[in-house]
């Protein structure tokens, strides 16, 4: 099979071919190759079932059998999580220390053109940097957080120490080709380590406003059959609210090496708790509901227990 380049995005490359044809080990090279150069691989008119999904992503590198990692994001309760807000730019699980490293949706009952998810690009990122500011960057440390409200930043928030959190990199050197990006975005970057933070923000925004500029974002617009596949250490993505988008079912499958529930065993799926405020129309104003979570969580695991559902 032949991987044909017909569109070159500001983020990313369109590609012709039609994935239900088996793929040589020359083509799953190439799909490889393409993806960590260019970061995204769009592919249209496409009608794969989930496991044809899953064996284009295991080209890519460990597919993640587990509920965020095979599964539906869906306006449609009933199919699938993630509901109708909106999401900040972000890279997923940047709060833990194994983020996921590929992510594709694949647009299996959607509105034509109703809806869209957007690309930012934190190699290209980088490489718009001034200089000062790699040389300030290089070996500084950003604190990322997991979300409460996934609408916005978390700039001056309060994180409350059982909340799963991790210290990533500014610059992170991607694992296959060394390159540098630039790895802080807007749902989970809370401060950066040695500032104060009043300039500590005042960074953050200025990197921000330099990631999510026009000329550095892609805005894919849904139709039934497009395949989107993103490496997600190289991009970051958001999407607008979505209560005025009409049906929205896209078939998800991830690489990575842990699923969520390793990666915050603090998190007990099972707690009611939990199951009311990933319900919630507001997760923000019942924030409390998850913050008891995981400090029953996180209690849990000081007195020798074991992670929830182990």
């Amino acid at each position: 099979m032949t991987l044909n380049i017909v569109n070159r995005m500001t983020v990313g490359l369109e590609i012709d071919a039609d994935l239900r044809n088996p793929l040589s080990a020359q083509d799953r090279a190439e799909l490889r190759d393409l993806l960590h150069r260019h970061g995204l691989l769009l592919f249209r008119k496409q009608r794969l079932s989930h496991p044809q999904q899953i064996g284009i992503m295991e080209c890519l590198g460990p597919v993640l059998h587990a509920p965020d990692g095979v599964g539906y994001i869906s306006t449609d309760a009933s199919k699938g999580g993630l509901g109708t807000g909106e999401l900040a730019f972000h890279s997923d699980l940047s709060f833990t220390p194994s983020p996921f490293q590929a992510i594709s949706l694949h647009a299996v009952d959607v509105v034509d053109d109703g809806s869209s998810t957007r690309f930012a690009n934190g190699m290209a990122g980088y490489a718009r940097l001034p200089a000062e500011q790699k040389r300030q960057l290089a070996d500084a440390r950003v604190l990322c957080a997991m979300p409460v409200d996934m609408g916005t930043d978390r700039l001056n928030e309060r994180i409350p120490p059982a909340m799963p959190q991790h210290w990533q990199p500014a610059i992170l050197a991607h694992p296959h080709t060394g390159e540098p990006i630039l790895y802080v975005n807007q749902q989970h970057a809370a401060r950066i380590e040695g500032l104060a933070p009043e300039r500590s923000a005042e960074m953050l925004r200025e990197l921000f406003a330099l990631l999510y500029s026009d000329d550095n974002v892609y805005e894919h617009r849904w139709h039934n059959g497009d395949l989107v596949i993103w490496d997600n250490l190289v991009l970051q993505h958001a999407r607008g609210d979505l209560q005025n988008s009409g049906r929205r079912t896209l078939q998800r499958v991830v690489v990575a090496d842990k699923s969520f529930f390793d990666l915050c065993p603090q998190i007990d799926v099972q707690d009611p708790d939990y199951q009311r405020w990933i319900k919630s129309t507001d997760p923000a104003a019942d924030r409390h509901l998850i913050e008891g979570v995981v400090e029953r969580g996180a209690r849990r695991l000081e007195q020798g227990g074991t992670r929830a559902g182990a």
